[in-house]
């Protein structure tokens, strides 16, 4: 939040932001980026109750966007030389939803909910 808030300073511009790491993925070779804070944005975009392209409704895709777009930045930052600490995305506007308070803790699953963790 104190970052968004800093930039909004700076700019004066309403943004959201995102801040990313890297983690391993269960039974996937290779590491992903994937959103560990965020202020400004909506962490979802829910399409459940809405059809699919040959019209049967949508029960559980809520799709993780910021985990989306942590994953999209990774290929512009790099993970090595590259030095790019900072990816400014445009036109998101009908991709995601901006608001006022919101918090990467949304992301979490409790255990009732949680599919793969009595497995492992």
């Amino acid at each position: 939040v104190r970052c968004r808030i800093e930039i909004q300073k700076l700019t004066g511009k309403d943004v959201a932001v995102i801040i990313c790491d890297t983690y391993s993925r269960p039974f996937r070779r290779g590491q992903v980026n994937f959103a560990i804070g965020l202020a400004g944005i909506n962490p979802f975009k829910d399409y459940r109750g809405k059809r699919d392209l040959y019209g049967y409704v949508l029960k559980v895709k809520n799709v993780a966007v910021v985990d989306e777009i942590a994953a999209a930045a990774e290929l512009l930052m790099g993970q090595g030389e590259e030095a790019t600490p900072v990816v400014i995305f445009k036109g998101l506007r009908d991709t995601v939803e901006f608001c006022k308070k919101s918090s990467a803790k949304e992301l979490e699953i409790g255990r009732d909910e949680d599919l793969f963790r009595e497995a492992l």
